[in-house]
This record gives C-alpha cells, sequence and structure tokens, in this order.
C-alpha cells in the first residue's frame, strides 16, 4: 500500500507544483466530458485514458529530470 501513497502524493506534488501539468489537466478535461456526454465506447475512453496518462507521466518524468540538474 506504501507505493501508491507515494506515487499519490508525488502526483499531488507534481500538480501543486508545476503550471504546465495543471495547464494539462485543464486542457484534458474538456475531450473527457466530450467523451461523457457523446457516449463513447469502453475502447475509446480507455484510449483516451492511456493518452492522458502518458502525457501526464511525460510531464512528471521531465520535472524529474529537471529538478536532478
Amino acid at each position: 500500500m506504501r507505493p501508491f501513497v507515494g506515487a499519490l502524493q508525488g502526483t499531488a506534488t507534481l500538480i501543486a507544483t508545476q503550471r504546465n501539468a495543471r495547464i494539462f489537466l485543464a486542457a484534458a478535461s474538456l475531450p473527457v466530458a466530450m467523451a461523457i456526454w457523446l457516449g463513447v465506447t469502453t475502447h475509446e475512453r480507455c484510449a483516451l485514458a492511456l493518452a492522458i496518462g502518458f502525457v501526464l507521466t511525460a510531464e512528471a518524468f521531465n520535472t524529474g529530470i529537471k529538478f536532478a540538474y
């Protein structure tokens, strides 16, 4: 359970400290809302969630590299 707590704390820190992560989450809310409104299929929702996850992961890696150097 501790790894999940650490991951959630890291995600919260990313969102609290990184402007680009907050902008991305705000921008990602529109496609999510549209997907709900349009009633997209389960596969399409999974693809959307993966795309959002990949971009957020890339932002987290970028932030980690930036702070390491």
